[in-house]
This record gives structure tokens, C-alpha cells and sequence, in this order.
């Protein structure tokens, strides 16, 4: 009953929570038993949907996430980055499958939202480049679920992380994904120093680094071969892969539904057309398609004899715990906004149960032998197709348990098939959070940054979470704004006068912008520029000498910059009374003119 009333209240409350919306009905209530019993699960009538649209958006929803089976399996097994990670493909799309599947119906029966909860991307990079990458850390190391949810955890962890490094810290997930992916293309490789890192015009395919002297592999971006000497221990095709990219950015852009499926299926047909002979035979065509699913190695495969690896196992379970916390907070509060079910504080009803479901959901992956798991935004596909309801997850889970007997398919796909998905996937999930940063703002701005260049460029998302902890500690500290207590110490007086006299980004006079009109100097005649700046200073004077007699300017002249960006000199001569071209209030005699 308490769940009822519960929709029942979210029914009425608008996009902000303030205004009410009420749902419309979609004809009578149902009089199938089956019906009925659905209607009290999942309130699809009250919610204004039906039962078909639900299905449909189900379908949606699998075609816009099933991705995760293809890419999944090549990342977690280490064919991506040349080296055997111990962990089949055969179980690894297993466990990934049902995992996903079982996720995402707890999010539908449980929490009643049409939202899909599969595998992290991000997390299972870290885990492979990072954690196993360096051999000291088993697979075992994935399992954080119950902490997430538990005595609400989640929001004391986010609350303790600045808001610019946690945005900042999806948007570098999202760069240093795409940076995998055009790796995995074959669009960029290794180069002498000092570039490092160059278009692959030719990339040196031999073990052993760059080989001896003037040694030249002939293979670059226009080849198209096998190679199974060295990594990629697979098809070497870049061109290929540009048109799979193309392909799928064209999709992406007209708003298809499975854009990402439909992208990585048609570079796959394509490399089989090239590579007709089987795997088998040194092909790309796998020997079957359709086979029995059964663990072999993963499932259960837990130690906790950690030994020596304590400390990185320890630093590997914090990261993979604020990864998923960003991932699925960012999620959640945009699906939520998506949906209209967020009030004023930005709460979210049955947030709780949700992010339970979540947390089960990478508990149990754990277990199966898969990384974290996380609610996808790609959900939104199924809300704009009109899934309202937990049931359009459900039906999305049955699809991810029947793609359990096409594994050999999903373990088989090539590197040039998934790596342009990547590269887009990261631009998605760049573009969900890179908009909440203040760039205006330099505090915010330089730990922002710090954090997003940093993670591709030292391949280590980790390194780019601490960078930019460590640059947003000493930038505030250094700008007074670390801790309260800074406002009252020596050198704020100066910070302000500084910041406020010499800002960045704001019009200064005599340099490229005319103070007063805001036209380029290039654009105004030198006379004119003259009495610009004349204009300019004795406005700037005016309101230093009058500051106290002027309203408002004690308040202006008390403030001890934090407020944020400086006024400019043509607030400065509003301020002073100066008429201001542009500005209707000087003109009609207001005191004082208006701030800008």
C-alpha cells in the first residue's frame, strides 16, 4: 500500500516536483486477471502507458544496450590490449547476460522504472589496463555492491568528492573510453619521441617494441591483413573501421534506435566479407553461431588470500567504488530529470530501491565473474519510445537471457567492430557531464581539466581522479576558499583587489575588446579608442572615489570576491553614472544605470 501511495503522489508531482501534472489514462482499467495482478506491479495504466507500448519500448531498450555484449567479452579477456587476462569470453558474455538480465528486472519489479542496469564501461578498462594489467590482482576484486547502497553510503561518498571532480571525472572516463576505442580501430599508434603518439601511418608490428633499426611492418592505416604475431593478435583495417564509425555516427544522429548494434553488426558483416574462412582456418567467420552456455572458469572463482596485494587491492576496490558511484548517480538524476519524477532537491522517489537494484546488480556480476554494473542512459531510448514502467525492463531482461546461446557470436566480434562504438560511446558519456562545470570559474576549471587530461594520458582513470583532488585542494587553498575559516585570513584583501581589478577572460582596456561598447578595437577608429579608454579609467576612478555615497556600491565594495568574476569596465561606468552605448537604464536617467 505504501508503494501505491507512493505512485500515486509521483503521478501528481510536475518536472520540479511543485507543479502538478496529471498523468492521462489511457482508456478503461483492465478486467484480464493477468492484467490486474500486472496493473498492481507496475501501474502501467495509472502511469498513462499500455502494455504494448511497454513491449515495444522493451525491444527499444535491448537494442540500444545489447552492445555490452560484444564489447564486454573483448575488453574483460584483454584481446583488446594484447594479452590473455585469464577470463574465457565464453564466460565472461555469460555472466554479463545474467547478470544484466537479472539487474534489470529487479530495477523493474522492485523499483518500477523502465531503466536497464548492465556493465560499466570504464570500470571494466580500469580493471583490465590497471588492476590486471600489472598481475597482481585477481578478478575477484569487482565485488563493491553492498557498500554502495547500504545507510546511505552513496551519498556521504559524493557529498565528500567537489562537484568539478566528479563531473569532471565522467567526462575523462568518457575521453579516455574513446581513446581505447580509436586504439582498438587501429586509427592512432605508438611513435618515437617525441610525439609518442601519432596517426598510424605505419605501426610497428613486432614484439619488442619498435624492433631493430630502420625496421619497417608495412602495415598502416591503408592495410587491411590478419596478424597474429602481436597484438592485436587479429584483423589490422583501420579504413574499415572509419566507415564503421561513419556509419554509426550518421545512425547516432538520426536518433535510430540500436544505432550502436546496427554499427557494430555492419563492420562485422563487412570483415567477414573480407575474411570469409573461419576462426578456425585463420578467418574472421566464427565456427558456430548458436551454442550451450556454461561457466568454466569465472563463476564462484573468489580469494581473498590478497597476501602482498592488500594495498592494491584495497586502492583497486575504492576506485571501482567511486567509478560506479559517479556513473550511476550522473544516471540516475539525468533519467530522473528525463522522466520529470525529480522535486525541488533533486531527490528522486524510490532513489533507495533503485540504487539497491543497482548494487545487486554488480554483486551479482561480481560473483559471475564481470566488472561493476551501472544504470544505462541509453534507457532514455526506451522513456522517449514510452516505456513508463518497470515492466519495459522486464521485457528488456527476457532479451538478454535468450542472447545467452549466442555467445560464440558475441565472443568472435573483432576489435575494428567495437573500437569506432567506443569512440562514440565516449562522446556520449563526455557530453552528459561536461555541461555541469563551471568554466568560468577558474577554481573549478583547472582541477577540471587536470582531472580529464590526465586519465588517457597516463591510461589510468585513478591517476586522473587524484590529479585533480590534489589540483582542486591547492587552487582553493591558495584562493581562500578551501575552508570557511580562510575568509578572515591575511591576503584575502588582496586576493579580492587582484581578482577583481585583474581578472582573466574579462574585457581589459587597450587589449583587443573597446571597454565601454564591446566592439573590437580592430573595428574602431584610433581617436575613437582613444576616448574609449579616457571613458574607461575615469569611470573605473569615479567609482573608487564615490563607492561609499554611490547605493549599492558599499555592498559592491565589501565584497570579498568569491561572488565570482569581476565587473567590467562597462559596469564600472554604468555604476558611475557614464552613459553606457546599449544600455536603456542610463539613458533614461536611472542612478547608477544597471550592473551587468
Amino acid at each position: 500500500m505504501a508503494l501505491e501511495a507512493q505512485d500515486a503522489k509521483d503521478a501528481m508531482m510536475g518536472p520540479e516536483g511543485s507543479k502538478p501534472s496529471i498523468s492521462k489514462v489511457r482508456g478503461p482499467p483492465p478486467s484480464n486477471p493477468v492484467a490486474r495482478f500486472g496493473e498492481r506491479v507496475f501501474k502501467v495504466h495509472s502511469r498513462g502507458s499500455t502494455w504494448m507500448a511497454e513491449i515495444r519500448a522493451g525491444c527499444v531498450l535491448f537494442m540500444t544496450s545489447a552492445y555490452i555484449l560484444f564489447l564486454n567479452p573483448l575488453i574483460l579477456s584483454g584481446a583488446s590490449n594484447g594479452f590473455n587476462t585469464g577470463m574465457p569470453k565464453q564466460d565472461i558474455v555469460l555472466a554479463t547476460a545474467v547478470a544484466t538480465a537479472v539487474a534489470t528486472a529487479t530495477m523493474g519489479v522492485v523499483a518500477n522504472y523502465p531503466w536497464v542496469v548492465s556493465t560499466q564501461l570504464g570500470t571494466n578498462s580500469f580493471f583490465v589496463n590497471n588492476v590486471l594489467g600489472v598481475e597482481k590482482c585477481g578478478h575477484h576484486a569487482t565485488m563493491q555492491g553492498p557498500d554502495k547502497a547500504c545507510m546511505g553510503l552513496r551519498a556521504v561518498i559524493i557529498r565528500m568528492f567537489p562537484k568539478s571532480v566528479l563531473m569532471a571525472g565522467a567526462a575523462g572516463i568518457g575521453v579516455f573510453i574513446a581513446f581505447v576505442g580509436m586504439k582498438d580501430s587501429g586509427f592512432i599508434a605508438a611513435a618515437p619521441f617525441p610525439t609518442l603518439v601519432g596517426l598510424n601511418t605505419e605501426w610497428p608490428y613486432k614484439h619488442g617494441g619498435w624492433g631493430a633499426n630502420d625496421y619497417h611492418s608495412c602495415i598502416g592505416f591503408n592495410s587491411c591483413t590478419m596478424y597474429f604475431d602481436g597484438p592485436p593478435y587479429s584483423v589490422v583495417c583501420p579504413w574499415l573501421a572509419v566507415a564503421g564509425l561513419l556509419v554509426t555516427c550518421v545512425l547516432l544522429v538520426w536518433n535510430v534506435n540500436g544505432a550502436f548494434i546496427i554499427g557494430i553488426f555492419f563492420t562485422m558483416f563487412a570483415s567477414w566479407a573480407k575474411f570469409p574462412q573461419k576462426m578456425s582456418e585463420g578467418g574472421l567467420v566464427p565456427d558456430k553461431v548458436v551454442d550451450v552456455a556454461r561457466f568454466t572458469k569465472t563463476a564462484g572463482a573468489l580469494d581473498f588470500n590478497w597476501g602482498a596485494n592488500t594495498g592494491e587491492l584495497i586502492g583497486a576496490l575504492m576506485m571501482f567504488l567511486y567509478l560506479d558511484l559517479v556513473g550511476s548517480s550522473i544516471t540516475f538524476v539525468s533519467l530522473g530529470q528525463m522522466a520529470g519524477v525529480l522535486n525541488k532537491k533533486g531527490d528522486m522517489p524510490r532513489s533507495n530501491i533503485a540504487f539497491l537494484a543497482d548494487a545487486f546488480g554488480t554483486t551479482l556480476g561480481g560473483l559471475l565473474g564481470s566488472s561493476a554494473l551501472t544504470t544505462y542512459v541509453e534507457s532514455a531510448s526506451a522513456m522517449r519510445e514510452g516505456g513508463r514502467t518497470g515492466f519495459t525492463a522486464v521485457v528488456c531482461s527476457l532479451f538478454f537471457l535468450a542472447s545467452i546461446a549466442l555467445w560464440p557470436l558475441f565472443s568472435s566480434i573483432p576489435s575494428i567492430a567495437t573500437g569506432p562504438i567506443l569512440c562514440l560511446i565516449g562522446a556520449v558519456i563526455f557530453l552528459e557531464s561536461i555541461h555541469d562545470i563551471t568554466w568560468s570559474d577558474m577554481t573549478d576549471a583547472v582541477p577540471a581539466f587536470t582531472t580529464i587530461m590526465a586519465m588517457p594520458f597516463t591510461h589510468n582513470i585513478a591517476y586522473g581522479v587524484i590529479a585533480g583532488l590534489i589540483m582542486h585542494v591547492f587552487v582553493k587553498f591558495c584562493t581562500f576558499k578551501l575552508f570557511p575559516f580562510q575568509r578572515n585570513w591575511p591576503g584575502v584583501g588582496v586576493y579580492s583587489r587582484w581578482s577583481s581589478y585583474q581578472p582573466m577572460f574579462t574585457s581589459i582596456p587597450g587589449w583587443n575588446v573597446d571597454p565601454v561598447t564591446g566592439e573590437k578595437l580592430a573595428e574602431v577608429s584610433t581617436e575613437e579608442q582613444d576616448l574609449s579608454l579616457v571613458t574607461a579609467y575615469t569611470a573605473l576612478r569615479k567609482r573608487k572615489q564615490a563607492g561609499r555615497n554611490v547605493p549599492g556600491a558599499a555592498a559592491a565594495a565589501a565584497d570579498d570576491g568569491f561572488a565570482g568574476p569581476a565587473r567590467t569596465a562597462k559596469a564600472a561606468a554604468a555604476t558611475a553614472g557614464a552613459a553606457v552605448p546599449g544600455d536603456d537604464s542610463a539613458r533614461g536617467g536611472v542612478p547608477g544605470g544597471s550592473m551587468v
